[in-house]
């Protein structure tokens, strides 16, 4: 006993289908063993089986559609490999994949037709060349401030372009460096470090704008005698002294001077 099928559509060829495995309906459609293409269960047959059944379908379409395939214009990493190459899933251009056997990673950056030289079959996307070739991405570097709050000179280390440096800040000034994100310590003194976030690859993406250097006149005309004062140079180092009663100096500061009850203050003539 056997199932006879014939060609879907057609009729074209008839052929028998051995009974074992999952029983058969009419109207089901099979692919056989020994012969290709799609076949529609008709019945029982007497007839001697010729083939076994190596698949099931509902209807014909099911049996006979054609897979979907895409076409893609591929450029490889190295630039070695430039060609079409086709995917069973729809890709978006700028899409990084990696066809192994074959040219290996690359970037898929147009719409074509085919042929395709090789077929894509993986399911990972990757960010770009890098990740696909498994290098990891250089430290992040951006800039950062270090603020010198203590009374002395403070000190550390931090880490440009992969190499060690030294940073130096004097009392009371801020200074900007480029670092790898993580890298900058203290190693004496007293400081406060903040990450800008600003992205930077060179140190002059770093400076900071310049500070205002205004010259002041301060005068002890009714204050304490001596009354003191105290101000930050131009180098941003602080200052300090006392004016006797009637006296008068005049400094160049950052800021506007602090100065004792009784005395005055005046923006000086000097450049500073």
């Amino acid at each position: 006993m056997s199932y006879e099928v014939e060609t879907c559509g057609t009729g074209a060829a008839t052929h028998y289908a051995s009974r074992t495995g999952t029983p058969l309906q009419p109207g089901l459609v099979v692919e056989l063993s020994n012969d290709q293409g799609c076949y529609i269960v008709i019945g029982d047959s007497s007839v001697a089986p010729d083939n076994d059944v190596q698949a099931i379908y509902k209807q014909c379409n099911d049996c006979t559609q054609t897979p979907t395939v895409f076409f893609y214009k591929f450029r490889s990493c190295d630039g070695l490999f430039d060609a079409a190459i086709q995917s069973p899933v729809q890709l978006s251009l700028g899409s990084t994949i990696d066809i192994t056997p074959g040219p290996g990673c690359g970037d898929v950056y147009a719409n074509t037709s085919g042929p395709g030289v090789h077929t894509w079959t993986g399911q990972l996307l990757y960010e770009d060349c890098d990740a696909c070739n498994g290098i990891a991405p250089p430290p992040a570097q951006t800039c950062h401030t270090i603020e010198n709050t203590g009374l002395g000179t403070a000190q550390g280390t931090y880490t440009f372009n992969s190499l060690g440096y030294g940073w130096t800040a004097s009392s009371g000034t801020t200074i900007s460096i480029c670092a790898e994100v993580g890298s900058v310590v203290i190693t004496s003194g007293q400081a406060t470090i903040t990450n800008t976030t600003k992205a930077c690859t060179s140190p002059k993406a770093c400076r900071l704008a310049p500070s205002l250097c205004q010259s002041y006149l301060i005068s002890n005309d009714g204050g304490s005698n001596p009354a003191g004062y105290s101000y930050t140079s131009c180098e941003g180092q602080s200052q300090a002294g006392f004016l006797d009663l009637g006296q008068s100096v005049t400094v160049c500061s950052l800021t506007l001077p602090n100065v004792a009850s009784g005395m005055t203050i005046s923006f000086g003539i000097t450049t500073c």
